[in-house]
């Protein structure tokens, strides 16, 4: 049985083909090649420059979209030149980022995940506690930072044991800021501190839960009563009290803020 092959609609033949059969396949071939043609044509008739091929083999437009601002498509359609794909300016990213922000005031409240900047404006209260949940999954590197800018001290503490990579929780006194990072193995990383204290004082009160050194000292003055473990030279401590035992003005505190990582 001689092989059979097939070009084109109704064209079969077997392994030897006829001039004249040759020449009807060449036809039908540049037929369909022409069909096939015709209709890319007509459908590229409209205003589109970009365009794709469906399983009918018909083409089909595209044209280039942004889903943010941060992102700017120049010449989306590609009619008027060839596309162009970059970020937005700088002062349209700046203000994407300064608007993930949140207020945080209520006590026990925990820092939402999505936001990374949070500013803790506790106004009084003998404590402030907020709660700061794990990094997001999936490999992401992410930042967050929290800044009291309230009038009392607040405690971020963690929501289970695998928030922080090397702290329990974070004392934060007014102005007090810290940054955070987390890693692949999703725990927050203490990248900067910023505990601004308020500087140095020869006279009273302190503020109780304030960290304060001695920097300069007159013998006859007493601390240990608010807190100090001796009287002496650079002895840091923690106030427990706002009035020292006796505190002449040739005495310096220098005031450390209350900001505290606790290990």
């Amino acid at each position: 049985m001689a092989e059979q092959l097939e070009f084109g609609i109704g064209h079969t033949v077997g392994s030897t083909v006829t001039q004249t059969q040759f020449e009807d396949i060449l036809k039908n071939l540049q037929r369909k090649a022409g069909t096939i043609q015709r209709n890319m044509q007509d459908d590229l008739e409209s205003s589109y420059g970009l365009f794709a091929i469906d399983s009918n083999g018909d083409p089909v437009s595209r044209v280039l979209t942004a889903a943010s601002a941060e992102l700017v498509i120049t010449n989306a359609a590609g009619i008027t030149g060839n596309p162009s794909i970059g970020l937005g300016t700088a002062q349209l990213i700046r203000e994407h980022v300064d608007t993930d922000w949140e207020d945080v005031t209520s006590d026990g409240a925990t820092l939402t995940d999505t936001k990374h900047i949070h500013f803790l404006k506790f106004m009084g209260g003998a404590s402030n506690d907020v709660t700061l949940t794990a990094p997001p999954t999936g490999g992401k590197v992410c930042r967050k930072i929290l800044i009291n800018n309230g009038s009392t001290n607040v405690t971020v503490n963690e929501a289970d044991t695998h928030v922080f990579a090397a702290a329990t929780s974070i004392v934060l006194g007014p102005n007090d800021a810290i940054v955070l990072y987390s890693d692949s193995s999703i725990k927050w990383h203490i990248v900067s501190v910023h505990f601004l204290g308020g500087g140095d004082l020869t006279a009273g009160p302190l503020v109780v839960g304030n960290r304060y050194e001695i920097v300069n000292f007159t013998a006859a003055d007493v601390f240990t009563n608010v807190g100090a473990a001796s009287n002496a030279l650079s002895v840091k401590f923690t106030a427990t009290g706002p009035a020292p035992t006796t505190w002449t003005a040739t005495t310096i505190l220098r005031d450390l803020g209350a900001g505290v990582i606790n290990v």
